[in-house]
């Protein structure tokens, strides 16, 4: 075709849909193809106009993003210098890390609203230091109920937690060994509960460590900028 027309160059196109054409775009540029992208917005618009018809398929979508090129409705496919695509890359690693923690987080409560639904009223918040080092030490009512007070803060003590004690830390034992003395939660799949319960505190360490990892590595790349 492009000897019959006698023409001297090729476009090649593609729809904007995100990451998924990154990959054959760069390896097109590369190989010295001139690559463009045409806005999805353009390419539903000028679908319906071809043939009056909302219908979706690749064949059609493939004329209709042809046909916009040959309008000129398209931009060039740029690439950000490299230090800006590892930093996208890293920031979108963040934020996955960000959503499976709160994943662990709402799986934690709904734990807690069946083996301890009382939790929460002792503690504003489930992650707060000596919330987690409740759940390590005691994650149950039943790991509780024959505890003294300061055999509770001297488990607090084991998971690491500065300042277990104190008057607040006093303070706080007691409505913690009140509220699992008078529990309703369920206790008849306690030890699944528990496992559970510790299995999801470990991946949440991990994460969070990740976390701390790829934030310095996004740190160093801003840094560069």
């Amino acid at each position: 075709q492009q000897q019959r027309l006698g023409l001297t160059r090729v476009i090649l196109g593609m729809e904007s849909t995100g990451h998924y054409g990154n990959a054959l775009a760069r390896w097109l540029q590369d190989h010295g193809q001139e690559v463009v992208q045409v806005n999805p917005a353009t390419v539903k618009r000028n679908k319906e106009n071809r043939d009056n018809r909302p219908s979706k398929n690749d064949a059609k979508d493939a004329l209709t993003i042809a046909d916009s090129i040959s309008r000129g409705y398209y931009h060039d496919w740029s690439w950000h210098e490299g230090t800006y695509r590892k930093l996208r890359c890293v920031v979108n690693e963040y934020e996955a890390l960000s959503t499976d923690l709160t994943a662990i987080g709402n799986r934690l409560q709904r734990l807690l609203d069946e083996g301890f639904p009382e939790f929460l009223r002792v503690f504003k918040k489930w992650n707060g230091p000596r919330a987690i080092a409740t759940l390590k030490a005691f994650p149950l009512p039943e790991d509780l109920k024959h505890r003294t007070i300061e055999q509770v803060i001297e488990g607090w003590r084991t998971t690491a937690m500065s300042r277990a004690g104190g008057k607040r830390g006093r303070e706080i034992a007691a409505r913690l060994l009140a509220a699992a003395r008078a529990s309703v939660g369920v206790t008849d799949i306690a030890p699944e509960l528990r496992r559970n319960i510790q299995r999801l505190l470990e991946q949440r360490e991990r994460l969070l460590a990740d976390q701390e990892q790829v934030m310095n590595e996004i740190l160093a790349l801003l840094g560069q900028l």
